[in-house]
């Protein structure tokens, strides 16, 4: 068999294997590009969502979470419950924090805008029913109002209507002692046995005076 039969006997590769390494490697290192940017734009979740120790009863939960380590672009928080948008946790502190007023305030001094501006990283979910589970979720909201993938969910309970007493009719009662006049509970103690042995003038003193009570 001549050289040119055995050329001949080659099997057929498919013209993409035969495209140059160098234009393969262009290929490969667009798409990473491509990836990289899609990444740095998208806004990153919050992290550490959480219920702060008996930070809910049977109507409200308060949720606090951490912003994550680009949060640049980030100018407020979206709070779902099962899947269901509650509101924003700009407008929520405006409503619930009793600091609001102090911290406008602040602001409105320093009209250098020397100080940063703070993120408010907590919401207070109310309206809530009594002894249910809630699954919640954060998500990181933008300038432009685009929001972050879901924060890891968290599930929490709340408590169950708590009982309410009438104080009135389970105060206690007046002991019998309690009801016995002031003098004639004087009258009923002795001179203490540690006041006749230590200090005889001292009982002498008192056994007066428990002689003038009566």
């Amino acid at each position: 068999m001549t050289g040119k039969d055995k050329e001949n006997d080659m099997p057929y590769q498919p013209p993409a294997v035969a495209l140059p390494k160098h234009f393969l490697a262009r290929s490969l290192i667009a798409a990473l590009a491509v990836s990289c940017s899609l990444s740095s734009w998208a806004l990153q979740a919050p992290s550490k969502l959480q219920v702060p120790t008996l930070a809910f009863d049977d109507q409200q939960i308060i949720l606090v979470w951490e912003k994550p380590a680009d949060h640049t672009d980030i100018k407020d928080y979206r709070v779902y419950a099962n899947g269901v948008l509650l509101g924003n946790s700009n407008a929520n502190n405006d409503r619930v924090s009793p600091a609001k007023p102090y911290i406008d305030r602040f602001y409105e001094q320093d009209t250098a805008n020397f100080h940063y501006r703070i993120g408010i990283h907590s919401y207070t979910a109310q309206g809530l029913k009594p002894d249910t589970s809630y699954r919640f979720t954060v998500r990181a909201v933008g300038a432009d109002g685009k929001e972050s993938a879901d924060s890891p969910a968290l599930v929490q309970r709340t408590t169950k209507v708590a009982a309410v007493f009438d104080v009135k009719s389970t105060a206690p009662r007046a002991t019998a002692a309690a009801s016995i006049p002031w003098p004639s509970r004087l009258r009923s103690k002795p001179v203490p046995l540690a006041a006749k042995c230590c200090c005889p003038r001292a009982s002498t003193k008192a056994a007066r005076f428990i002689s003038k009570a009566t």
